[in-house]
């Protein structure tokens, strides 16, 4: 991270979802403010998507929750505008980030598409609405769980439309901005709500996983229930229905210093190099369960050094991690490897922190550097298997990852920054933020306070199908290059047309073509839970080497078992039972091709055995069979495989001139913020600014 660039984050859908009495009697195609066109019931379209937003400097406590739950973004909108309309004392509330499709038409609900689910998907969202209750409960607004059409899918993500603060003919929070609508008690909901509701999704669900649903919603309806407990038993469901769908993974990285700079502060994993040495120690136990994106802040005089730092702490760490569960007999609570993986993520931050103290590097000058990682954990659910299969994610800074489908593109992280501290805060709406000085500066790094101190989101993902996993810095991730050229690239990519290394050089060089202002790091990881084939690649055969034996299925170990290389189709859909005939057909012909020849050469031995010899020929000399090699004979020199040369990580310590002062960054490590789900985060004490406010209660 060579410096900090304000931009403006482009608006990717610009279809909206209006709140408001008064948008429910606009008809299709009414502009509104000369920006804004009405293309369906509460669905607006955004005509000037590019233009600053000007919102009112007062937040109306209705809408703190929106504010507030930021951090839950993957799941819930986020308020774009507040739109004034004439003759009404009411605006219209615009959410952004809603389960709108492309050409304006709302996801399908949730009670709609469960009997077209699998059974993993069908548990995967219910695991995701017991993780959504304690925060939207926190907030009071539990109830948006409950109203049936507010509850949208999008492939294996839920989405909520809006946020509710109670039930029945209540409307959402945002249409009663001309008055104070929640004026003393409010009936919440309660977790019995929830069992009742939840009891009625599941008698749609799958038999194989209908039983122990339904237990859960009993237990969601009685009077002492446990949440803790309930998330437990519904963990093991998951991770039981998890392991029928064996998840194998190849990954690949590219960095580079981008056209403006001579110095790279980036650093990822796995480099080409690391791909070549999968062979050996550590690379054979982290390839591919490991990825690793780090941007280094600070300067050449120590932001390439930081987030070097930063990845062989991890690799060193994730090594024994790893090692853990592939010896381990039973499965380990999801909070449990979250903390885990955050505390490896705190000794990382310690070590450079430390290298700071010690060279009496102060304020900017500390260097440090950002983290996105995932990491692949395969868990035995009986001494004997089967393996459970989940991805971790750990953020801190503001690079990325994202999901990539063969039909959505999903962003799993949310910034460290100020624009992200201003909106999480309720200080502030979203593009308001993003049009201040410093939107981009970091609140959170490695290496810039102590670890005690740092803010490190985890997030648990159960994949059921296949996808890419992207891991970048924000050299790509800046204007929404991600977002926008996502769909161009994920069809080759999970199709075998193209490699890992050679997808990773792509998106280098896209960053480069569109952005240019900042080094660039990006690592693809290619999930696959579907049946894999061999996939002709530049004439060269590749299936995934890394999947152990043991997660296979016994159709994909037969397959893998007689499929030749001379046999491997163009494409996986080239027709897979043709090849392997085509294969059988080859060998028998040549067997039967070999036997013709022999049978000629030894007829045509007998005959000149027959023929008399010529007077005064010498008697012929018999040639014997050449000895093979005994048992116990040495093998011939030259053909020890194991012996191969290995290239080494270029990757290392590199010369760093800190006499060179013109390259510190200016990114600012200052700012408050509060805790949010799937986060792991102490109380954050040495921030400068002003003290935390208070959050106001929703429900008075």
């Amino acid at each position: 991270m060579t410096g900090t660039m304000t931009t403006m984050e482009p608006l990717i859908n610009p279809y909206l979802w209006a709140l408001g009495d008064a948008a429910l009697d606009l008809v299709p195609g009414t502009e509104i403010a000369g920006r804004y066109r009405v293309v369906a019931p509460q669905i607006w379209l955004d005509m000037q998507p590019g233009q600053a937003i000007e919102h009112p400097e007062d937040i109306h406590r209705e809408l703190l929750p929106y504010l507030y739950l930021y951090p839950q973004r993957l799941h819930l909108p986020v308020i774009y505008d507040i739109c004034p309309l004439e003759d009404d004392d009411a605006p219209v509330v615009l959410l952004e980030n809603v389960p709108l499709e492309g050409a304006g038409s709302l996801q399908p609900a949730l009670k709609d598409q469960i009997t077209q689910a699998s059974a993993l998907r069908q548990v995967s969202w219910f695991w995701q609405i017991l993780s959504l209750w304690e925060p939207l409960s926190e907030m009071g607004v539990a109830a948006s769980l409950l109203v049936e059409d507010n509850l949208r899918v999008e492939g294996w993500r839920l989405r909520l439309r809006e946020l509710y603060a109670s039930l029945g003919e209540d409307k959402p929070l945002g249409f009663g901005l001309a008055k104070q609508r929640y004026v003393g008690d409010v009936p919440l909901a309660d977790l019995s709500m929830l069992g009742q509701k939840w009891n009625q999704w599941v008698a749609q669900s799958h038999q194989e996983v209908r039983p122990e649903l339904l237990a859960l919603g009993e237990q969601l309806q009685s009077s002492d229930a446990s949440l803790t407990e309930i998330s437990h038993r519904l963990n093991l469901l998951l991770l039981q229905q998890s392991s029928k769908f064996p998840l194998r993974m190849q990954a690949a990285g590219h960095t580079d210093s981008g056209p403006e700079h001579r110095q790279n502060e980036d650093s990822c994993y796995p480099l080409p190099s690391d791909l070549k040495n999968r062979g050996m120690v550590p690379d054979s136990q982290l390839i591919p369960h490991l990825s690793i994106v780090c941007d280094g802040i600070g300067g050449h005089e120590g932001g390439e050094v930081a987030s070097q730092m930063a990845v062989r702490s991890i690799k060193l760490q994730m090594q024994a991690f790893l090692n853990e569960f592939s010896t381990s007999t039973s499965p380990v609570p999801p909070e449990v490897i979250m903390e885990q993986l955050a505390a490896a993520a705190r000794v990382a931050n310690n070590l450079i922190s430390s290298q700071n103290n010690a060279q009496s590097r102060n304020a900017r000058q500390r260097m440090g550097t950002t983290l996105v990682m995932t990491v692949h954990v395969q868990q035995p659910l009986a001494p004997e298997g089967p393996f459970s299969h989940e991805v971790y994610l750990v953020n801190v800074g503001d690079s990325r990852a994202y999901w990539i489908t063969e039909r959505h593109c999903h962003g799993l992280t949310v910034d460290n920054d100020v624009a992200t501290r201003e909106v999480r805060t309720g200080r502030s709406f979203y593009r308001s933020a993003l049009q201040r000085s410093d939107a981009g500066s970091l609140t959170q790094a490695l290496g810039t306070r102590d670890g005690e101190n740092l803010s490190i989101s985890v997030r648990r993902l159960i994949l059921d199908e296949d996808g890419l996993l992207l891991l970048c810095s924000d050299g790509l991730s800046d204007n929404g290059q991600v977002e926008l050229a996502w769909a161009d690239t994920v069809a080759p990519l999970l199709g075998g047309q193209v490699s890992l290394e050679q997808a990773a050089q792509d998106w280098v060089e896209l960053a480069n073509s569109r952005n240019g202002h900042d080094n660039t790091s990006v690592v693809v990881n290619r999930c696959r839970i579907s049946p894999e084939y061999p996939v002709l690649i530049g004439g060269e055969p590749t299936v995934d080497d890394t999947t152990p034996a043991d997660s296979l299925t016994a159709a994909s170990e037969a397959l893998r078992a007689t499929v030749p290389s001379s046999a491997v189709p163009t494409s996986p859909s080239s027709g897979r039972f043709g090849a392997i005939l085509r294969a059988i057909i080859s060998i028998l012909l040549i067997l039967g091709l070999g036997g013709l020849i022999g049978f000629i050469a030894f007829r045509q031995l007998n005959k000149e055995r027959e023929r008399p010899a010529l007077p005064g020929a010498e008697t012929p000399v018999e040639i014997l069979p050449r000895e093979t090699d005994s048992p116990g004979s040495e093998p011939a020199e030259g053909n020890d495989l194991d012996n191969r040369d290995s290239e080494t990580n270029p990757g290392s310590d590199s010369s760093i001139d800190e006499t060179d002062p013109s390259a510190i960054d200016d990114d600012s490590v200052d700012g408050e913020l509060l805790p949010s789900e799937g986060e792991i985060e102490p109380a954050e004490e040495e921030f400068s600014g002003d003290d935390l406010e208070t959050i106001p209660e929703i429900v008075e």
